[in-house]
């Protein structure tokens, strides 16, 4: 049986078929798609943007992001943790603001400067 999927790791969008039994992948045009579809299959993870709440800035929220991908089932408890954030200014951009979310070895960092 066979999972067609759009691979999301370049601009292409590659139209993927991965075999679930076997996780061969066909329709790549660059390597990218061979790790894309296998690991959308048994494991898929995203990359986490949000914003969190900063007092003492100009802005009321900053941008915030994930050091690395985070599994699709521990994004809403992730964005949770997020949620609890009231930072204070100055933050810079890079700084670590919540270390290992969630013991999953993921740090959450200040996308700019407030």
């Amino acid at each position: 049986m066979k999972k067609e999927m759009i691979c999301i790791l370049c601009p292409r969008g590659c139209r993927l078929s991965v075999d679930i039994d076997t996780l061969e992948v066909l329709g790549h045009s660059c390597p990218r798609g061979t790790q894309f579809g296998p690991q959308e299959l048994t494991n898929a993870k995203r990359m986490l943007t949000t914003t969190a709440t900063i007092v003492g800035a100009i802005h009321k929220r900053i941008p915030v992001r994930t050091t690395s991908s985070v599994p699709l089932d521990k994004i809403f408890e992730c964005m949770k943790e997020i949620k609890k954030l009231k930072l204070i200014a100055p933050i810079r951009r890079g700084d670590i603001l919540i270390e290992n979310i969630l013991d999953i070895g993921v740090d959450i960092i200040a996308s700019r400067s407030l």
